[in-house]
């Protein structure tokens, strides 16, 4: 298997290639955040291209051609590669926010909504 990571300051985007399953994986955390994994997943190369660009990563050449064309990607690190901070942290903030509207849509109580009664735990007239 092999696994990459580019990092910015507190931002980190982890990819590679498993070769046992024949699939490309990711990981996106952000270390300032409560939940430090944001979103992580298993893909093809062309998600995993598309993914990195949504977080405004920029792989290096030689795995960015690698995925592009649903090839293993090297073990061997890649010069290059790069984090746009600003695009970074206005998707980690949209996937934080889906997150909490999903638990809300549930009936989640993170304790800060007057709607507890949602998941059945409270009775709504009281």
């Amino acid at each position: 298997m092999s696994r990459h990571s580019i990092t910015s300051d507190s931002r980190q985007f982890s990819y590679g290639f498993d070769r046992p399953l024949s699939t490309y994986f990711f990981q996106v955390s952000d270390s300032t955040l409560d939940e430090e994994e944001i979103q992580e997943g298993e893909c093809t190369g062309a998600e995993l291209l598309e993914t990195a660009s949504h977080w405004g990563v920029q792989l290096p050449e030689v795995h960015a051609e690698r995925a592009a064309f649903d090839l293993p990607i090297p073990d061997e690190p890649a010069e290059g590669g790069s984090i746009h901070a600003a695009v970074f942290d206005r998707a980690a903030k949209k996937a934080m926010d889906d997150r909490e509207d999903e638990a809300d849509e549930v009936g989640f109580d993170d304790g800060n909504s007057d709607d507890n009664w949602a998941c059945g735990t409270l009775d709504p007239e009281t």
